[in-house]
């Protein structure tokens, strides 16, 4: 019943034009209301992964439809820019405009270029793909692909997996029950080591299926690679095996910067300086890990932490949102309201801009 109120309070918003007429009444306040200088106003990052009409369950991403709405409505009502040029922006003084928003993915999924790009070159949208480099041009596939695969093509009804000492009973009988305990291992695989992670995925793969998993054209090649960075892709690194940065030994982060970076530029033939940690939440990377960023070359780095940025936000701790919204009204109106609640302080006053000579003191 809330859900369905929802859907008709949002509706209403968007389709009357309600949504617009107040982002066009508060970009118009926002300059006002701010000196006659060059502004930092918070700015937006969106995280996909996945873009696809495929409607698997197993693995989940945004279908060309949704995507190609979302992307639409981004190029009417937003101002969007790469990432990289919204940094340059701010370390040379050029204004982040109200409402500025930059397009990123992760991984280095083949849909990316199928599916996407097609998009993204319709509505003339820059992007930033993030890649984990040791799948790209393999028929491998990152460790929770893998799980998924098994998950997907088991026969079993049931299975016992032990991880961090802890005895998990799966139910597999019912699709339903295979993706909740997918869900569950998936998560459970997060908060382990590397090593422990991968003889635990070789143990799930092996247990509920015992083939070697079929993956196809999954990922990138680095001719499509190539062919994205032509048309004018940016690409940051991933590490090379996607490992999660705190669960490794700092030899094994240092070589995962260090070998992306190299590989990426090597066979891009061009400079690499943005990173995104794989997972990205807070317990994924901490300071120690920011400074080997800095070392290895990287200017920046981005997370899965939500909220907007602003020229305050430490480049190495940029925020991203993952829509997941497949109803157009439903994603237009949660971006506004988180540009709305970010750019307003807690007396409910506007935000009242941030000026390139106070941040750079």
């Amino acid at each position: 019943m809330k859900s369905a109120m929802v859907r008709v309070f949002v509706s209403t918003l968007f389709y009357s034009g309600a949504l617009n007429a107040f982002q066009t009444r508060t970009r118009q306040n926002f300059v006002k209301k701010v000196p006659q200088v060059p502004q930092v106003f918070p700015f937006g990052v969106l995280l996909y992964h996945r873009v696809n009409s495929d409607a698997d369950p197993y693995f989940p991403g945004i279908s060309t439809e949704v995507f190609d709405a979302q992307m639409r409505y981004l190029a009417r009502h937003y101002r969007v820019l790469s990432l990289g040029e919204i940094f340059r922006r701010i370390e040379s003084g050029v204004e982040i405009e109200p409402y500025t928003i930059a397009i990123t993915f992760d991984d280095g999924y083949r849909d990316n270029l199928t599916c996407a790009h097609p998009i993204l070159r319709k509505y003339r949208l820059p992007a930033t793909l993030f890649v984990s480099t040791g799948y790209i041009g393999s028929d491998g596939a990152i460790w929770n692909d893998q799980v998924s695969w098994a998950f997907k093509h088991t026969n079993r009804k049931d299975f016992t997996l032990e991880i961090a000492n802890q005895h998990l009973a799966l139910r597999l009988g019912s699709e339903s029950d295979r993706l909740r305990s997918l869900s569950l291992v998936l998560e459970r695989l997060k908060g382990v080591s590397d090593f422990e992670k991968t003889c635990i995925v070789d143990t799930v793969v092996a247990e509920l299926n015992g083939k070697k998993p079929r993956h196809g054209k999954l990922m990138l090649s680095w001719g499509e690679l190539r062919q994205m960075v032509k048309e004018g892709w940016e690409i940051g690194s991933h590490t090379v095996n996607h490992v999660i940065l705190t669960r490794v030994k700092t030899a094994v982060v240092r070589d995962e910067l260090r070998e992306s970076k190299e590989t990426l530029q090597r066979e891009l033939g061009r400079p690499i300086s943005l990173f995104a940690y794989p997972n990205g939440k807070q317990m994924d990377f901490d300071l120690s890990i920011k400074d080997l960023l800095r070392l290895a070359g990287y200017k920046a780095a981005v997370t899965t932490l939500d909220g907007l940025n602003d020229a305050n936000t430490d480049l190495f701790e940029i925020r991203r949102r993952s829509p997941w919204e497949s109803y157009l009204p439903s994603f237009a109106t949660k971006l506004l309201y988180l540009y709305r609640k970010e750019t307003s302080n807690p007396h409910g006053q506007m935000f009242q801009g941030r000026c390139f000579y106070e941040t750079q003191r």
